[in-house]
């Protein structure tokens, strides 16, 4: 009997990419969520610190008090614009979940599918292995040994 060879071993292979590919998307999106969480964490210190720094200075003018509004306003506008990018990335690794569990789903029983015809192959043989013992057995016992 011939070696096992599963017939949809290319489709196998392609859903084996098509997964590592979504898993790969997947450790993309939860990277730039990362990012994104420091970037907030960052502009949260940084405005902080604008404004103990301001306060431990020893002369304050109203330019200064100006200025400091204003880089306080240019950070509130990039705390909006970060969490607005972080909610459509969460949503967006929301979706990536589901496609990658898809894609997990369809690999997994492809696999199930391959392990199924082997386990038929390797009956199959076993049965032939068995007949042709058998075979020898009753020809061996035929010619008087």
């Amino acid at each position: 009997m011939k070696r096992f060879q599963f017939q949809l071993a290319t489709a196998l292979d392609w859903r084996k990419r098509r997964m590592e590919t979504e898993q790969a998307r997947l450790d993309e999106l939860l990277a730039l969520e990362s990012r994104l969480h420091h970037a907030l964490a960052s502009t949260a210190v940084d405005r902080a610190h604008s404004a103990e720094d301001m306060l431990h200075s020893n002369s304050l003018s109203a330019s200064d008090l100006a200025a400091l509004h204003a880089y306080h306003q240019a950070l509130d506008r990039q705390k909006r614009r970060l969490e607005q990018r972080l909610h459509s990335t969460r949503e967006a690794i929301a979706n990536q979940r589901q496609v990658l569990i898809g894609a997990m789903r369809d690999y997994r029983l492809m696999e199930k599918l391959k392990d199924r015809r082997f386990e038929e192959w390797r009956k199959q043989f076993d049965r032939e292995m068995e007949n042709e013992a058998t075979e020898l057995y009753l020809a061996k016992r035929g010619r008087g040994g």
